[in-house]
C-alpha cells in the first residue's frame, strides 16, 4: 500500500525537486539610487516554460519598486519580457514573469529602487517553478544621472534632456564571441523633441540596420528588433538620435542576446549648440499613462552611471 502511495506522489515529488530558489540579499539603497542584480535560470536541455517570481521585503517608510526583465524575451520584442510593482510603504511586493519554452540558460533581471525620496532597506527571494536559478552578478548602487551606460554589461542604456535640438551619436562595442553568426537585438525608446533614432553597422561600413520613428508631435514611444549580419568578435554598432528641432528628452536601449556581452561605450555628448524652440502642447501623451517622457524618466532611473568608456575596453 505504502509503495503505491509513492508511486502516486511521484511526479508531484519531481516537480517540486524542479523547483529552485535563490536569495535576494539585504540591501541598504538610498533616494536617487538603483540596485541591479543579474540571474541565470538554466531552462534545461528540453524547451520548457519557467514562471519566475520575485518577492521583496520593504523594511521601510518610503517603499519599493521593483522591476523584473527577461533580456533574452526582450530583444525580441516578446509580450510579457518585463513586469513591475511597488508598494509605498513597509510591506512586500510580488512580481512574476513567464520565460517563454526555451532551453538553455537565460538571464533574469531584478532591479530594485526606492518610490519615496529616502533610503531603504529590503531583501527577499527569487524562486522558479522549473529549472535551476544561479546568481549571476550584481550591481553596487549607482546614483541616477544621464549619459551612456551598460548595466552589469549585459545590454546599454542612454539618457538625455536637451535644451538644444537632438543630435547625439554613441557607440556600442559588442563581443559575437569565437562563433561567426548574426544577432538579433532590440532598440527601445522613449522620449520628446524627436524626430527617429537610427542604429548603424560600423563594422560592416556604417551600414544603417534601422530605425524606430516618433509621431509627429515628436512623442516618441516604441521599439523594433533588427539583426545583423553574421560575425564573429567585437562588433560596433552605432546609434543615432535625431531631434525634431525642439527641447526634449530622450531614453534609448539596446536590449541584447545573453551570449552578446557589452564590452565598449563611447559619443555621448551633444553635438549641435544651437538654441531649440520649446513646443507648445508636446510634452505629454494624451490619456492616463503621463507620457512617454514620464516614461522615459522612471525606466532610465534604474541604471548606473558609468564614467565615459573609450572603446576598445580591453
Amino acid at each position: 500500500m505504502r509503495a503505491i502511495a509513492l508511486l502516486l506522489l511521484f511526479p508531484f515529488i519531481s516537480c517540486l525537486a524542479a523547483q529552485d530558489t535563490a536569495a535576494v540579499p539585504q540591501r541598504s539603497i538610498p533616494a536617487g539610487y538603483a540596485h541591479t542584480l543579474a540571474y541565470q535560470v538554466d531552462q534545461g536541455p528540453t524547451a520548457t516554460a519557467v514562471m519566475c517570481s520575485v518577492t521583496i521585503h520593504c523594511q521601510s517608510q518610503w517603499g519599493v519598486k521593483v522591476r523584473l526583465l527577461d533580456t533574452d524575451a526582450k530583444t525580441v520584442l516578446a509580450f510579457g519580457a518585463e513586469q513591475e510593482a511597488q508598494v509605498g510603504g513597509p510591506g512586500t511586493v510580488n512580481v512574476n514573469l513567464q520565460m517563454p519554452a526555451r532551453s538553455g540558460r537565460h538571464p533574469l533581471i531584478v532591479i530594485l529602487q526606492p518610490v519615496l525620496p529616502g533610503t531603504i532597506s529590503c531583501y527577499g527571494s527569487v524562486n522558479t517553478d522549473a529549472g535551476t536559478l544561479l546568481m549571476a552578478g550584481a550591481e553596487s548602487t549607482k546614483a541616477l544621472v544621464h549619459g551612456l551606460t551598460a548595466p552589469l554589461d549585459m545590454f546599454a542604456v542612454f539618457r538625455q534632456d536637451f535644451d538644444v535640438p537632438a543630435d547625439f551619436t554613441s557607440s556600442v562595442e559588442v563581443d559575437f564571441g569565437p562563433t561567426t553568426a548574426p544577432m538579433t537585438f532590440a532598440l527601445e525608446g522613449a522620449g520628446r523633441g524627436l524626430s527617429e533614432i537610427r542604429v548603424y553597422d560600423v563594422t560592416g561600413g556604417d551600414v544603417l540596420l534601422g530605425s524606430i520613428t516618433a509621431a509627429p508631435s515628436g512623442i516618441m514611444q516604441t521599439a523594433n528588433s533588427f539583426t545583423t549580419p553574421a560575425y564573429a568578435g567585437r562588433v560596433t554598432l552605432r546609434v543615432q538620435v535625431i531631434g525634431d528641432g525642439f527641447a526634449g528628452d530622450v531614453f534609448w536601449a539596446l536590449w541584447l542576446p545573453n551570449d552578446h556581452a557589452v564590452t565598449g561605450l563611447g559619443g555621448d555628448g551633444i553635438s549641435k549648440q544651437v538654441s531649440a524652440a520649446k513646443k507648445d502642447g508636446g510634452g505629454c501623451v494624451a490619456g492616463g499613462s503621463g507620457g512617454a517622457a514620464w516614461v522615459a524618466a522612471i525606466v532610465l532611473g534604474l541604471f548606473r552611471r558609468h564614467r565615459r568608456r573609450y572603446m576598445p575596453r580591453r
